[in-house]
């Protein structure tokens, strides 16, 4: 019933897995012998219970996804090359380019526009959890930390990134990695408005330039375990959301929704049963937020793009 729910509401308030704004165009997807994937911080997974989480897809690529990533937390590597790019690094950054690669290090001064950001997104997180203020909730408060322990050999970020960059690799894309936004929330890079010309979600602050790329990919990925309620088991949910751009020109060419809920699984319907198979729990969800991957490949040089 939970499944249910969650994709009636899910169809609600993102139309049917559209937005408003322009739908994707399987001529600016095709043809493509370019893509740079923007890189996003390490992701945090939840266990959560309360119906807030049924308008998630509504909350990418903006400050309410805070909650999802560890903002400043040093990443692991991925196997795709850093993109020598033109755009503007945040002042904190210190650029080093060889042969191969930008190398991306941190200075240790504070840059004034994304500590606020990290300020913003920390106290949005602070507000939405205590919304929820129940005891499920603040006992799983370290639950990131139990997932991780208990699944050393999975990082979802890393894993989720490599395996799209050879998903669209194995095509004969050249694949790059860009670094300027990887400690902040996913905001949309550049603009994007929606039917009425107003901006779609929140635009990054900091002014980026163009990227000599075909396409530049941005993704906005949660997977997490929620419960509607304290009656309803704990269902393993992911939501992606995927915004193209032109990275030469910078024009924004849509957004498309990916989703997934997994209910009714034994061993989830308590917190603590839930944490007890967790070495299991945990493969699946990260098998779950896998499976999207080849969804989003197929919009790219595809001629199979499913754009509906």
């Amino acid at each position: 019933m939970y499944k249910i729910a969650f994709i009636l509401v899910i169809l609600l308030v993102s139309g049917c897995t559209t937005f408003p704004v322009a739908p994707l165009s399987k001529e600016n997807l095709n043809n493509i012998k370019s893509v740079a994937i923007v890189d996003f911080p390490e992701m945090r997974t939840h266990a959560l219970v309360g119906e807030f989480m049924l308008s998630m897809d509504q909350q990418h690529f903006t400050d309410k996804q805070s909650m999802y990533f560890d903002l400043g937390k040093e990443v692991e590597p991925i196997i795709t090359q850093e993109k020598k790019t033109n755009a503007t690094f945040l002042p904190n950054q210190t650029v080093i380019e060889n042969n191969s690669s930008v190398i991306v290090i941190e200075n240790n001064n504070s840059n004034a526009i994304d500590s606020g950001i990290t300020a913003v997104a920390a106290s949005l997180t602070a507000g939405i959890i205590n919304e929820i203020g129940k005891k499920t909730n603040e006992r799983a408060s370290n639950f990131n930390e139990i997932y991780s322990s208990t699944n050393p050999k999975i990082n979802l970020r890393r894993d989720f990134l490599n395996e799209l960059s050879s998903s669209l690799k194995e095509k004969g894309i050249d694949v790059s990695l860009l670094k300027d936004q990887v400690h902040s929330v996913p905001y949309l890079r550049w603009s994007a408005l929606d039917s009425q010309g107003k901006l779609f979600r929140q635009r990054y602050p900091n002014e980026l330039e163009s990227v000599d790329a075909d396409l530049v990919i941005q993704v906005s990925p949660v997977a997490i375990y929620n419960a509607g309620s304290a009656l309803n088991a704990y269902a393993r949910i992911v939501s992606v959301n995927v915004a193209i751009y032109n990275g030469r020109t910078k024009e924004f060419y849509g957004v498309k929704s990916f989703y997934s809920v997994e209910d009714n699984v034994t061993g989830y319907h308590t917190y603590n049963g839930l944490v007890e198979n967790l070495g299991e729990a945990g493969k699946k969800l990260h098998e779950s937020l896998l499976a999207v991957v080849p969804q989003i490949s197929m919009l790219i040089n595809s001629s199979n793009s499913q754009l509906d």
